[in-house]
């Protein structure tokens, strides 16, 4: 998947913790849930999310403040 549909699927991505155990990671279980939900395949979640993590792709940022990961064009509903 290229870096444009991985921008589509998870840029507006809520704010959500990222455990150390990828089968409890609340990230990890919402990446895997676009990538089935996009027909891709969810047990590729881990690897998408190492790949998004990047700061040059501008497509998750993590927030050392409240220690979650969001995507960089979400916005809390008012």
């Amino acid at each position: 998947m290229l870096t444009g549909s991985y921008r589509a699927l998870f840029s507006d991505m809520p704010p959500m913790q990222n455990g150390k155990d990828p089968e409890t990671s609340e990230v990890i279980a919402y990446i895997a849930k676009k990538l089935g939900d996009a027909g891709k395949d969810p047990s590729r979640a881990t690897s998408v999310f190492h790949n998004i993590r990047q700061p040059e792709r501008g497509i998750i940022d993590f927030c050392h403040a409240s220690k979650t990961w969001k995507g960089v064009h979400y916005a809390p509903v008012a």
